[in-house]
C-alpha cells in the first residue's frame, strides 16, 4: 500500500509525523504532540526523505501545549519543510470549517 499524503489530527497527528518523516510523503497535521517523539521507538524499512507539513496548532488547545510542539519543532527544523499556522482562539477539537479550510488550503498547494 502507498500514500500519498498523510492527514491527522492529534495522536493521530503524532504518527502521522512520524509517517511523512519515514516515507517522505506530505502531511497535514492538526494539534500534534510531538513532544511524545522521543517516547516512540520507531524503526523503517524506508529511506527517510523530506516531506513538507503543514501543522495547524490551537494557541487555546489545553490537551496539547502548543508551546512544547514549537519546542520540538525549533529543534528539527532541518529535517522537513514546514509551514506553521497558529490559531489563538483554536482549542483542541477542530471546527469542521477550520478542518475544510485547511484540507482545501493544503491539496490547492499540492495539486497548483
Amino acid at each position: 500500500m502507498e500514500f500519498n499524503v498523510i492527514i491527522g489530527s492529534s495522536m493521530g497527528a503524532l504518527n502521522g509525523y512520524i509517517i511523512s518523516e519515514n516515507i517522505g510523503r506530505p502531511a497535514l497535521l492538526f494539534n500534534p504532540p510531538l513532544i511524545k517523539y522521543r517516547e516512540v521507538n520507531f524503526s523503517s524499512r524506508f529511506a527517510k526523505g523530506l516531506a513538507s507539513k503543514k501543522i495547524i496548532l490551537g494557541g487555546s488547545d489545553k490537551v496539547v501545549d502548543p508551546s512544547k510542539t514549537l519546542q520540538f519543532l525549533s529543534r528539527h527544523l532541518e529535517e522537513s519543510e514546514l509551514e506553521i499556522y497558529i490559531d489563538p482562539r483554536l482549542g483542541h477539537r477542530i471546527p469542521i470549517e477550520i478542518f475544510q479550510e485547511q484540507v482545501k488550503t493544503f491539496f490547492s498547494k499540492l495539486c497548483y
